[in-house]
């Protein structure tokens, strides 16, 4: 049953998109390395037990390398659940091939283009096209980041 919509009666969008969105945008500067917006699909961890549209931070730590996940959702904005991405991905069933990944840059640009905080592609979003397939950001050759902003600001602007 992976990459089905949420089922009705489990709500489409609770705040951990926002709650995402907001943290990065309040730490870009402070941070060290960057962090990245996922958007996936965990299998809720009590009843009914089936897959649902979440948000959550990633980043690599800057003195292992290991990568690791921010859930503001999880804790608190002030003290967020911070975890190994492998045993994140693990505890909530997560497959990586399902997941999108947003540099801070394209995360604007999503915000922008749609006026909402998420999800923006995926079986949860309101475009979803099955079989298409979804890219980890960060198995792409590296952006300049300013570069990319200005060439979606340059496509927005064209298909206005």
């Amino acid at each position: 049953m992976r990459n089905q919509p949420t089922p009705d009666h489990i709500p489409r969008t609770g705040d951990c998109y926002a709650k995402c969105v907001r943290y990065i945008s309040d730490r870009r500067r402070d941070e060290a390395y960057p962090l990245l917006l996922v958007h996936g699909r965990p299998i809720l961890q009590r009843e009914p037990y089936c897959e649902y549209g979440h948000a959550w931070i990633e980043y690599d730590d800057p003195d292992d390398g290991q990568r690791m996940v921010i859930d503001p959702q999880a804790g608190s904005m002030d003290e967020p659940v911070i975890m190994p991405a492998i045993l994140y991905y693990g505890v909530g069933s997560i497959r990586w091939q399902d997941t999108v990944v947003y540099t801070y840059v394209d995360t604007c640009a999503a915000l922008i283009k749609t006026g909402h905080f998420g999800p923006w592609e995926g079986p949860d979003a309101e475009d979803f096209k099955p079989g298409r397939r979804y890219e980890r950001m960060d198995k792409l050759p590296p952006v300049n980041p300013e570069q990319r902003l200005h060439e979606i600001m340059q496509q927005q602007k064209e298909g206005a």
